[in-house]
């Protein structure tokens, strides 16, 4: 037997064990796919499942309070002042995070 033709064997043997082993591992593939199809599909009904309750609290949590009593009810607060707060806050805030990120890129 030559050169030529056991390096061809060897060449169409390697070919062949290749494609066996493409078939294997495409079959685990699909059968890994599949699984994860279905775990995505379970994933996303429990998030729908929890925004709706999150909207749900939410809803419970912005809704105008009950008067305490009948005979006596206290005048509500105005949101827009502790809003305007809460901004000033955020405001102030978001200052120190650039400061902080201007600081770095000094630095590096």
């Amino acid at each position: 037997m030559n050169v030529r033709s056991t390096l061809s064997i060897g060449l169409s043997l390697g070919a062949m064990a290749l494609s066996v082993a493409t078939a294997g591992v495409q079959s685990h593939n699909r059968a890994e796919a599949d699984r994860l199809a279905r775990q995505y599909t379970t994933i996303k009904l429990i998030e729908a499942v929890n925004d709706e309750r999150a909207a749900q609290i939410v809803a419970l949590d912005h809704e105008p309070a009950a008067p305490a009593s009948k005979g006596k009810q206290e005048k509500a607060v105005p949101a827009a002042p502790l809003r305007k707060g809460l901004q000033a806050e955020v405001r102030a805030e978001d200052k120190r995070v650039s400061e902080r990120v201007q600081r770095a890129k000094g630095v590096l």
